[in-house]
């Protein structure tokens, strides 16, 4: 089996699929039979990684935004259709882009879409929940980020644009989690009662976070 490998100074071997390629990281000091049969003990769970990600990354490369496409906003469908329209806007159930776009421009659309509403409503709810949370509200920046929905730097919070196509109650749960970091930087004990306080139900919405991180897998929003 091929892989890609990664001496460094560290004590165990691990392994990894990213892209469709395998990456293991090992000990300098290492044998190379020592690392094969590591690698080869676990050929099962790499196959079956490398399939996954290889069928995702082929749906990846064949995603493509039409009128008459539909895309998630706030958890709902929205078709998208052709308007006498200067920029993307929401119209009921549809969303309403510019006439004459192709695939790339619809996508390019979407996002500056999606950032342009980011702004305004994840705005609106940390002015609501940091009360709430008993914290001052942050600054907000809206960020591409593929693998956080959101995070915390210095003052600020930050959010990934693709947070706009999560149900509404699954963003709350994002926004009060960051808000909650402000008071403790980790992920202990102390940190989920605060969440729980705030959000009971929060497993739901982490649960409705995951399939939508499914979908956006396999979805190319680069």
């Amino acid at each position: 089996m091929e892989y890609y490998l990664v001496r460094t100074k560290r004590r165990t071997v691990s392994i990894s699929v990213r892209e469709g390629t395998v990456v293991v990281h090992a000990p300098l000091r290492s044998s190379q039979a020592a690392i094969d049969a590591i690698v080869q003990k676990r050929a099962d769970w790499i196959a079956r990684n490398l399939m996954r990600q290889r069928a995702e990354l082929a749906l990846r490369n064949r995603f493509a935004l039409h009128y008459g496409s539909s895309v998630l906003f706030l958890g709902e469908e929205k078709r998208l259709i052709p308007a006498a329209v200067p920029h993307t806007q929401l119209r009921g159930g549809e969303i309403a882009l510019p006439e004459g776009l192709d695939s790339e421009g619809i996508r390019q659309g979407l996002i500056r879409f999606y950032k342009e509403q980011a702004r305004v409503i994840l705005a609106e709810k940390l002015t609501r929940f940091a009360p709430l949370v008993g914290v001052a509200v942050p600054a907000l920046r809206i960020t591409s980020a593929k693998g956080r929905w959101g995070s915390c730097s210095g003052s600020a919070v930050n959010f990934t644009f693709r947070l706009m196509m999560a149900p509404e109650d699954a963003v709350d749960y994002v926004v009060i989690h960051e808000l909650c970091h402000k008071k403790e930087m980790n992920h202990q004990l102390q940190f989920w009662n605060l969440v729980k306080e705030a959000v009971p139900e929060y497993p739901v919405a982490a649960a409705k976070l995951l399939a939508l991180q499914k979908r956006l897998q396999c979805e190319n929003w680069e």
